[in-house]
């Protein structure tokens, strides 16, 4: 797996992440990115995750219809 910044490549040829990750996975890293002259300095941020328009979009039908039963039947309960 090649390195994905010169940071990473930085820390992972420190003395601190030489002990955490090993010199069998620096070697493997150094060979993977054998040539990349072009490395960004940092990586590139992650884009944030969208937040769903509603709390049961991930939710079976079944399941939303059981969800919103318990929600029925307490209503019919304080109206009788």
């Amino acid at each position: 797996m090649p390195y994905v910044s010169r940071a990473q490549q930085g820390y992972f040829h420190s003395p601190e992440g030489m002990k955490k990750v090993g010199p069998a996975v620096v070697a493997e890293f150094d060979q993977a990115s054998k040539g990349q002259s072009n490395l960004p300095a940092k990586a590139p941020q992650k884009k944030p995750l969208v937040p769903t328009a509603a709390p049961t979009l991930g939710v079976p039908m079944q399941a939303r219809s059981a969800m919103n039963y318990g929600a029925l039947v307490s209503n019919a309960r304080r109206f009788a």
